[in-house]
């Protein structure tokens, strides 16, 4: 039996190695690349491993670093083109599609409403094409595509373990870990399952085509091959590896506790064992099975202990899980010497075993269903469901501003920016959680078809390579795992902002770059024909472009860090320092609205109204829909006098975000404050259309609450119900006290007393009401207890007793 088995498993393995494609011939153009292309490749490795560690590469300054890595990254690239006197730039339909999506984000962004996440998207979008780019110039066949896949694949091993270091305490990673759900260093559950998927896809592609190899068949060098012992040559380690990381990758897949991204990727994963050749569906599903099981009991025990704070039995489970794995890879390879070989040849035995396997699954899943009904209730709550009930609502105000702007959109950041003016009901999120539905926003029917024509090329060109390559062979094993991997991110994707994180990206359009170059004739090393003379020109214009880019990226992480320092200065109370690093920010990104904002509170704090007045006003050019620009307007007008445009701004801002309360406030306050000025100049009839109109901001909250429908109040849940807060009854009190009718301002006062933040500003105004009903005693306790807030309380009493009250 035994020597049958292992017959069945030497013809297997002859089987397969004719079956492979067979490997491009040793020229001297093949068998040694120049240091450039090893320089390209090694540091393309290092922009895939090292991203994923710095909060998944979703907010702009790491986004910026990247972008200065990849253009020295393309530029190495075309020195070994031009060494290789290969001149081609674009020479495949996913290539177009790959450099349109970012040209379309450049585009949008000239007629943006945000123009600095317009660029922050043109960054993130420039960085992806660079690293398609490249990894499509330096990727020639199923072995670099491996080596590179590799730097994907270990990056995820290492977030995973970030994510269980950070639950037991080890290390610090803010929000590594909430709610029993692993983020990592994602900081995002969501976007963290879809890489750990793409992950292990590629894992269990590793290990089913290397796990079983011996160290000499990973050996090119000869010299090297005669040095080692056989006994050591031998050796099929590479299964020991492979078991374990990918219980780990699965584990804290499952730890993420992401719906969307755990059934998609279960729906994937049935796709992609239907796709793999018969001989391998079975040992893919059984290790699949065996290590994605001990990864979820052994995940859910760990999380359950390190909420416990029990740590040491958090990492038992782990370690058990881990050793298990191990058994198993042992278990598996002893009974594929033995016995399952003659299975696993036999197509029928194979499928009888499979099949066996999946009605095992389905009997226990309907047993499960049967005698935990709840289960089946939970999952169809409202509770449950309440999530994918709010993003039909963000789908549907993101087509209402796709038919706003059809052809270029809102430019990069679009929605973050205007999304508020559109929303049926308070929700808040920066994010449409639709990666196309944010693009066709963001950049109209131009990105929309860059993005859907990247997906189609993809693919197309999948199909071609999978069909291409010899059944059974590793070429169309790895196009089938990149592509089942890219499926379940892109499936996810449309439910999600997960591509929102350049980390996930860049693994993304590497592995579109990969599926792209095992193609046939896709391998981009041009022949003798195709060679050319040296064209130095050609040279020195890539490398003008990528020098380009790079000051680009340089100028905006400049204008980052210097923002970051004035913000230290800030806190620590130099304001000399901070004022001068804020200005030198704006200076290299004067297109950043938020760093033109901080001016003017800075300016405003330093009693600089002229130059307060001209950042706020920069501020709203560069940021049109945002309310908080539009209050700090106002209220740079308001220091500088100018009191119409202060109250058409504060308007605005209400007009912009409808259903935040902070705005009725500050349209109450600026309202009273401009009538309150109007007053001091005399303007008696001005004064009282402005605090009538203060008296009415109340009822427009009503009016705004009554047209909700039952759904959006039900959905309603990122702050309490629009009301009348203590914060518009403040202003209203104001205009109450200034048009004389003082029982109604004392009432709308005290509520606003009950707002800690606003008491010194509420007993200053009722101390006021006070003495002008001759309660002066009384006038006196409260303007007392104002001074415990603001020292200057007595002489601003003063100042607001000698305007005159409107009868």
């Amino acid at each position: 039996m035994a020597k049958k088995a292992a017959a069945a498993r030497a013809a297997a393995r002859a089987a397969k190695t004719a079956a492979t494609t067979k490997a491009p011939a040793k020229t001297k153009e093949t068998a040694a690349y120049p240091w450039a292309y090893h320089a390209a490749f090694w540091s393309l490795v290092a922009l895939l491993l090292f991203p994923p560690f710095f909060r998944g590469l979703f907010f702009p300054f790491e986004q910026e670093l990247a972008l200065m890595g990849a253009a020295t990254v393309c530029w190495l690239a075309w020195l070994y083109k031009h060494e290789q006197r290969d001149y081609r730039f674009l020479s495949h339909p996913l290539d177009y599609f790959t450099l349109l999506l970012p040209l379309a984000y450049l585009l949008a962004a000239f007629g943006a409403v945000n123009t600095g996440l317009a660029l922050d998207e043109v960054t993130k979008n420039l960085l992806y094409f660079l690293a398609y780019w490249t990894a499509a110039q330096l990727v020639r066949d199923e072995r670099t595509a491996a080596q590179l896949l590799h730097a994907v694949y270990l990056a995820a091993l290492g977030v995973a373990l970030a994510g269980l270091f950070t639950a037991t305490g080890i290390i610090y990673i803010k929000d590594g870990f909430l709610g029993g759900r692993i983020y990592s260093s994602f900081q995002y559950p969501n976007a963290l399952a879809s890489y750990l998927a793409l992950a292990a896809f590629l894992g269990l592609f590793f290990w089913a085509e290397y796990g079983d190899r011996a160290v000499k068949e990973g050996i090119r060098e000869r010299a090297l091959l005669k040095a080692l012992p056989r006994r050591i040559l031998d050796l099929r380690p590479y299964g020991y590896l492979y078991a374990p990381a990918n219980f780990l990758l699965l584990a804290v897949l499952f730890g993420t506790k992401s719906r969307g991204g755990l059934l998609i990727t279960g729906a994937v994963f049935i796709l992609y064992v239907i796709g793999l050749s018969w001989e391998k569906r079975l040992p893919v599903v059984l290790h699949a099975l065996v290590v994605g099981g001990l990864g979820y009991l052994s995940v859910h025990k760990f999380i359950l202990a390190a909420e416990a704070k029990q740590y040491g039995l958090a990492w038992l489970w782990v370690l058990g899980g881990l050793v298990l794995s191990l058994v198993w890879q042992w278990l598996y390879a002893f009974l594929s010497a033995r016995c399952l070989n003659t299975w696993l040849v036999d197509k029928k035995r194979s499928a009888l075993l499979l099949l066996s396997l999946m009605l095992g699954g389905l009997i226990a899943f309907a047993a499960v269903l049967a005698t935990h009904p709840q289960v089946l209730q939970k999952v169809f709550s409202f509770a449950y469901l309440r999530n994918a009930f709010e993003r039909t609502y963000f789908i549907k105000d993101a087509l209402a501003m796709f038919k706003a702007r059809p052809l270029l959109g809102w430019g990069g950041g679009g929605w973050e920016e205007a999304y508020r003016a559109y929303q049926g009901y308070l929700y808040n999120s920066n994010e449409v959680h639709s990666h196309y539905f944010q693009v066709a926003v963001e950049t109209g029917m131009v990105g929309l078809l860059a993005i859907l024509g990247i997906w189609v090329c993809f693919l197309l060109t999948a199909h071609r390579a999978y069909w291409a390559a010899p059944a059974g062979s590793l070429r169309r094993a790895l196009v089938w795992s990149l592509t089942a991997g890219a499926l379940a991110v892109g499936l996810h994707a449309a439910v999600d902002f997960d591509l929102s994180l350049s980390a996930l990206t860049l693994a993304l359009w590497v592995s579109f770059a990969c599926v792209r170059n095992l193609a046939p004739g896709q391998h981009d090393v041009p022949g003798k024909a195709e060679r050319r003379s040296p064209r130095p020109a050609v040279l020195a214009g890539a490398s003008a472009a990528c020098a380009l880019i790079f000051a680009f990226a340089f100028l905006l992480a400049s204008a980052n860090s210097y923002a970051q320092t004035a913000a230290e200065h800030f806190r620590q109370e130099k304001f000399a320092e901070g004022l001068s690093a804020l200005q030198k920010a704006a200076a290299y990104n004067p297109f950043n609205a938020d760093l033109h904002t901080n001016l003017v509170r800075a300016y405003l704090s330093a009693g600089q109204v002229g130059p307060a007045l001209e950042e706020a006003k920069r501020a709203v050019e560069l940021s049109q829909y945002s309310a908080a620009r539009r209050a700090d307007l106002a209220r740079a007008y308001l220091a500088a006098g100018d009191y119409r445009p202060a109250v058409e701004e504060a308007r605005r801002a209400v007009e912009l975000a409808p259903w935040q309360i902070r705005w009725y406030e500050n349209l109450a306050l600026v309202l009273a404050a401009t009538g309150h000025g109007e007053l001091e100049a005399g303007n008696k009839e001005a004064a009282r259309q402005y605090l009538e109109e203060a008296l009415k901001v109340p009822q427009a909250i009503e009016a705004k609450v009554a047209a909700l429908g039952e759904e959006e109040k039900r959905l309603w849940k990122d702050s309490p119900m629009l009301s009348v807060t203590p914060g518009v009854q403040l202003g209203v009190g104001q205009a109450q006290y200034l048009l004389g009718r003082f029982a109604e301002a004392e009432k709308s006062l005290s509520t606003a007393l009950q707002e800690e933040q606003l008491k010194g500003e509420a007993t200053l105004w009722l101390a006021l009401v006070k003495e002008k009903q001759g309660r002066s005693e009384e006038a006196q306790k409260f303007l007392q207890e104002a001074e415990k807030t603001n020292r200057e309380a007595k002489a601003i009493f003063a100042k607001l007793q000698k305007i005159p009250t409107l009868p």
